[in-house]
Parts: C-alpha cells; structure tokens; sequence
C-alpha cells in the first residue's frame, strides 16, 4: 500500500525559535533513515506553508502507522501544558 503523508509546522502552538537547527536536523534524520529502509520513497517540499509531502509503502494501514510514529522525531516542547 502507498500512503501520502503531509506535515507542517504547528505554528498555531509553538514558535519559530522552537524549531531550532538541531531540532530540525534530528527530524531530517529520521526521515533519511525511513527512506534508506526503503519505508519514504519520495520527499517534496511544500509550497504552500513549511512542511513536506511524503509517499510512503507499508503492507498494512496498521504496519504503515507503527512506522511512521516509529521514525518520527519530537516535537518541540509544549510550554503551555
């Protein structure tokens, strides 16, 4: 199965200085590892807010999620909990 995977920056919650170039190469990291094992098979950056597109291919919904959340980084602290 192929699944489209969109992000973006929550920038309703936190802000810019929270995406700190460390925070932001961590997540590219991750995303690098779920394309070397062959799990994102395209990256595109979006064009209408900070984010990205991604394909990704998993044999199941369920296999395809536990993957996702597997590879995914952090997000920035909640300072507002």
């Amino acid at each position: 199965m192929q699944f489209m995977v969109l992000t973006r920056r929550v920038v309703e919650r936190f802000s810019e200085a929270e995406y700190s170039p460390q925070r932001l190469e961590a997540e590219a990291e991750g995303v690098r590892r779920l394309y070397m094992e062959g799990i994102v098979r395209q990256i595109w950056l979006r064009g209408d807010e900070r984010g990205a597109c991604r394909r990704h291919c998993s044999d199941s919904l369920p296999e395809g999620g536990s993957k996702l959340i597997r590879g995914a980084s952090p997000r920035p602290t909640d300072q507002s909990a």
